[in-house]
């Protein structure tokens, strides 16, 4: 997905509209509040506010490439869900619980405008079994 354009062309909805609904799952490793490094874990990418929620200014180049990554196929998911909620078809989009101050795609200013549609709603899901209990949720986006 991260050449759309090779994948879909230019008109992405006319591309996808043979579907009659979407399950997106980004991927999270740039945006997850599982980098902490007070814990021992690795730094975090991006900071959750501010221009750093599109990375970090003292990442390495290897992690500023998987950064750009992660905010484009971030941003590709939200435009999905934005033209399927115009064309009222049903969407779902998982990632990572959101924590309060906390790094999270939903803070990108596209998912905050997303998330202020009346029909768009947050929902936490708990795993049975979780490798670490900063994982252990998930946030869905459910629409219609």
């Amino acid at each position: 997905m991260t050449c759309w354009i090779n994948r879909f062309g230019t008109n992405s909805y006319a591309a996808l509209s043979n579907y009659d609904g979407y399950l997106m799952s980004p991927p999270c490793s740039t945006f997850t509040s599982a980098h902490n490094e007070r814990d021992g874990g690795p730094r975090p990418l991006r900071l959750p506010s501010g221009p750093e929620r599109f990375g970090r200014k003292d990442v390495t180049p290897y992690e500023k490439v998987r950064v750009r990554e992660g905010t484009l196929l971030s941003l590709r998911a939200q435009k999905t869900a934005e033209d399927d909620e115009r064309h009222n078809k049903p969407w779902v989009l998982e990632q990572p619980h959101w924590r309060e101050g906390k790094t999270s795609m939903f803070m990108l200013d596209e998912f905050q405008e997303l998330l202020g549609h009346d029909n768009v709603k947050i929902y936490t899901l708990t795993s049975a079994v979780s490798a670490s209990t900063a994982e252990g949720q998930a946030d869905c986006n459910p629409c219609q």
